[in-house]
């Protein structure tokens, strides 16, 4: 069946549940997982509020930090079920293109995204 899973996330909620259905999934089949967080560079106009208070300096020591939590929480939820799991980050704009180019990079066979 399955081998290898990208578990995209952005922290949220209903990010979490796509990853913790990833995670059973890869449990079920004995895959192993790979968390993804996409951050979106740093704008100078923008309408996420990350950025209007910030400089491109501090946004992305924010997001950076940010995205490695949110990776470790994956990591953690998928140690928790005995999943093998490594992840990263990118930074675009276009997390979609990142998604897809993750799977292939890490030969992933599915992604599992809510």
């Amino acid at each position: 069946m399955f081998k290898h899973i990208l578990l995209p996330t952005d922290g949220s909620d209903i990010s979490l549940r796509g990853v913790q259905l990833g995670i059973e999934l890869a449990r079920s089949c004995g895959a192993r997982v790979y968390a993804l967080h996409v951050i979106p560079p740093f704008h100078t106009f923008t309408y996420v509020a990350e950025m209007l208070a910030a400089t491109e300096a501090t946004y992305m020591e924010g997001a950076v930090e940010r995205a490695e939590h949110y990776v470790a929480d994956v990591r953690d939820l998928a140690a928790k079920a005995g999943v093998a799991s490594d992840g990263g980050h990118v930074v675009s704009d276009v997390p979609s293109d990142w998604i897809v180019h993750e799977a292939q990079r890490h030969q992933c066979d599915l992604i599992v995204m809510a």
